[in-house]
């Protein structure tokens, strides 16, 4: 919902109140109108922003969240200054009208606007091994000149080296999910919706309908938008593809580029956290 349409609500509730107080046209209107009026109010004053570790789907999510809202996204991918500059801007994109999406957000920051600032954190998680070959991928088109690795021209050293970082100590799953993840450590369960990649990426990209049509609508019950069922399989239907950094947007594409060892050396390092975010259940993939 966007702030002009808001305001027009608002001043549609005060008439209406005002003309049935002061024409006493029915006692019996003005609680119901009450009830609409601070119903919109939470309604309009749901804050909230995407935390989106990089390789994860970020285009995706935003995506799915301007069509559920009715809002454009300000992208935000890149380094702040400082604490108070992230503060100041993704306060400044929500007053006029916008949702920010970031990568980059630390644990002070997300606890201030939480705390402080009444927001609501969506937080998209991905198969870390999915997000690897992804990174992969957006290393060999020469991104992200500052990863050392990426100038290993062989594609299973580079997957052994972003697996285990031994050359260059540099650890996909560490730096591109994990020490965004403990960012959140300190923000309640109830204020962060975990969004997953697989559920949203829908039949085009290896998942199904029915997970993404249920991953849009708790979307927006987390946002607090109601949504009938007929505009929620319109959404399904707009959100795979159409970003300059999507690629196939296929779910399980590891299984494709990752050899018996590559296996060995993640089960090695990450089984635990892949269970615990439910993508496996025991060591025997």
């Amino acid at each position: 919902m966007n702030k002009k349409k808001t305001q027009l609500k608002y001043e549609y509730l005060f008439l209406s109140i005002f003309l049935n107080v002061k024409l006493k046209i029915s006692k019996s209107v003005l609680p119901i109108l009450l009830i609409l009026f601070f119903f919109s109010v939470l309604q309009a004053e749901t804050r909230f922003l995407i935390y989106s570790p990089p390789k994860n789907g970020t285009h995706l999510i935003a995506k799915a969240v301007q069509l559920i809202s009715g809002r454009e996204a300000m992208y935000r991918l890149g380094n702040f200054k400082n604490t108070q500059e992230t503060i100041d801007t993704i306060i400044n994109d929500d007053s006029r009208g916008y949702f920010t999406i970031a990568h980059n957000l630390n644990e002070q920051t997300l606890e201030y606007l939480v705390k402080k600032r009444n927001y609501i954190i969506i937080f998209l998680i991905r198969d870390p091994r999915d997000q690897l070959i992804s990174v992969k991928n957006w290393l060999r088109e020469g991104q992200w000149p500052w990863i050392k690795c990426g100038k290993i021209a062989n594609d299973e050293l580079l997957i052994e080296e972003l697996i285990t970082g031994k050359q260059t100590a540099w650890r996909c799953v560490d730096s591109c999910f994990l020490k965004y993840e403990a960012a959140l450590k300190s923000i309640p369960k109830n204020k962060v919706h975990i969004s997953y990649f697989e559920n949203l990426v829908g039949s085009q990209g290896g998942g199904s309908l029915e997970r993404q049509i249920f991953e849009i609508s708790q979307l927006a019950k987390f946002i607090n938008i109601n949504l009938e069922k007929k505009k929620i399989e319109g959404i399904a239907n707009q959100l795979f593809g159409e970003s300059g950094t999507f690629r196939s947007g296929q779910i399980g594409s590891w299984q494709t580029q990752f050899n018996q060892a590559h296996k060995d050396q993640f089960k090695k390092l990450y089984n635990p956290l892949l269970i615990r975010l439910g993508y496996e259940k025991d060591q025997s993939w």
